[in-house]
């Protein structure tokens, strides 16, 4: 044992440290501080502490020397630091808990299976199944452009090998084409434009669409100018050839945003919807302790009685083989275990709560 935790007065051991320049209180140090404090009147606490010391300290071969088999100095355990729930007040301004009268485990199940691709699956994963998805993606896109585009389209759109064969003659603001295809390749030029390129069935054409002074305003922060492109994007592009052969863009065009009424439950369905995404169990930065803090939000707070769906809205598990060198950043290395503890992980919901997963780009989507 360490003579300074048999120190009765450590204050005072500290104190006579402090005025010698003494940093490290190991038992050589200790020693030395009794015997310079023995040489000086002492008062009841000091000749207490050195009896103490003297008494179960046995006598030092060199006041120097520190015993290998006993520590100099204890460092005091870290407690790693736990995530607690905050305390969530009810009664806000913009919510009170008697919005929320009725409780979730009063209303029953309400899902509607619309279709159910198990066993129905005629794709083998194959690249002619890709590519028949992605046309199919398009040809129902271009019909919400074509018909709900806000502004309307200026135009018929036609093919793009159409519009190849009569580039010379579309070679003005006059002679304007518009096209609807599938974003190829972006990138930002130097100037603020943004080239790329838009390709349907028939072919591809590149496409430059030059920044305007009007793009600055407030309510163009989303244009694609702004905001950019990802590439597969369907979109609509108005414009006209160049010489080189390029399409210069003077508008884009995306499927319009229908008003839809919000739908209100009656009084005896009025229960709620929780919502979450990007779980990714499995991988190493999954957010366990989280988990269990939203858990036990679920199965405490007041509010969460009125919930009676929790939809999780993709990426439920990290997956297999989505990027190059994934497994180094896995936990869970095998798909089936990693839908297993999400599994697991999901019955310590209340038995209120029903459940929705919705596929992400990590998931494992093909029966």
């Amino acid at each position: 044992m360490p003579l300074v935790e048999s120190a009765p007065d450590l204050d005072l051991l500290i104190e006579r440290a402090v005025e010698n320049s003494i940093r490290l209180l190991d038992d050589a140090a200790v020693r030395r501080l009794i015997e310079m404090g023995s040489k000086e009147p002492t008062s009841n606490s000091e000749e207490s502490l050195g009896a103490a010391i003297d008494a179960r300290s046995p006598p030092p071969s060199d006041i120097h020397e520190t015993p290998q088999n006993e520590p100099g100095r204890v460092i005091a355990p870290v407690k790693p630091n736990e995530i607690a729930p905050p305390p969530r007040p009810h009664g806000l301004d913009h919510y009170s808990l008697q919005d929320f009268p009725l409780q979730a485990k009063d209303v029953d199940t309400e899902i509607d299976i619309h279709f159910d691709i198990t066993g129905n699956s005629v794709t083998e994963g194959r690249l002619i199944d890709m590519q028949s998805c992605f046309m199919d993606r398009l040809s129902k896109i271009r019909k919400m452009i074509i018909e709900s585009s806000i502004p309307r389209l200026p135009r018929r759109p036609i093919r793009v090998s159409e519009a190849w064969a009569e580039r010379k003659s579309r070679n003005s603001s006059a002679a304007e084409v518009t096209l609807i295809g599938l974003v190829e390749f972006k990138r930002f030029g130097k100037n603020g434009d943004i080239q790329f390129a838009i390709e349907d069935e028939s072919g591809s054409v590149e496409c430059v669409l030059y920044s305007k002074p009007e793009w600055e305003k407030p309510e163009y922060r989303y244009h694609p100018v702004k905001d950019g492109l990802l590439d597969d994007d369907v979109l609509g592009v108005t414009g006209y050839f160049t010489e080189s052969g390029r399409l210069r863009a003077t508008d884009l065009h995306r499927p319009g945003l229908e008003y839809h009424e919000k739908a209100r439950a009656g009084s005896d369905a009025a229960v709620s919807v929780a919502f979450l995404s990007d779980i990714h169990v499995g991988s190493k930065t999954f957010l366990a302790p989280q988990w269990e803090k939203m858990i036990q939000w679920f199965k405490e707070d007041p509010l969460a009685k009125n919930i009676r769906y929790f939809v999780m809205t993709g990426d439920g598990v990290d997956g297999i083989g989505i990027y190059p060198g994934q497994e180094r950043h896995l936990q869970i290395k095998d798909l089936y275990k990693q839908y297993g503890e999400l599994a697991r992980m999901v019955e310590a919901l209340p038995d209120w709560v029903d459940t929705i997963i919705l596929p992400g780009n990590h998931d494992a989507v093909r029966p």
